[in-house]
């Protein structure tokens, strides 16, 4: 990144920190297009229903980038769907924050999850 792009994001806010911490994630999103089972069960899931709100935010950038590659589009968007149905808040709030960015790949998919998660109940999964 130059010193314009960094002076850029400053600018909206956001701390060099986080866009470093978002591209370590868009980079074991590439990974895991690889070996998405290993991915799965070892990081992805692990971090959705952490206590953790920073690893839940960061596994939305993963999904994002494995949801560019159209192999994996649709087991992104039904473990979305699948998150979202849950009872475990954690993995609604993971779901609903990664709508953000998986919204950027396909909108009609994102607002059907939206749906669902709009039927919560829970403060924290609705401000997600």
């Amino acid at each position: 990144m130059d010193k314009a792009d960094a002076i850029d994001l400053r600018s909206l806010g956001t701390p060099l920190i986080d866009l470093t911490r978002s591209q370590a994630a868009i980079g074991l999103g590439e990974l895991a297009k690889d070996d998405y089972g290993y991915y799965l069960s070892s990081i992805i899931r692990p971090w959705a229903r952490s206590q953790d709100s920073f690893l839940r935010f960061i596994v939305g950038w993963i999904l994002f980038a494995l949801a560019t590659d159209k192999k994996h589009r649709p087991s992104i968007f039904s473990l979305l769907t699948h998150w979202a149905k849950s009872t475990n808040i954690y993995m609604q709030w993971t779901a609903a924050a990664a709508c953000s960015r998986v919204g950027l790949i396909d909108i009609d998919q994102t607002l059907k999850i939206i749906k669902v998660l709009l039927e919560t109940q829970s403060p924290p999964v609705l401000y997600a």
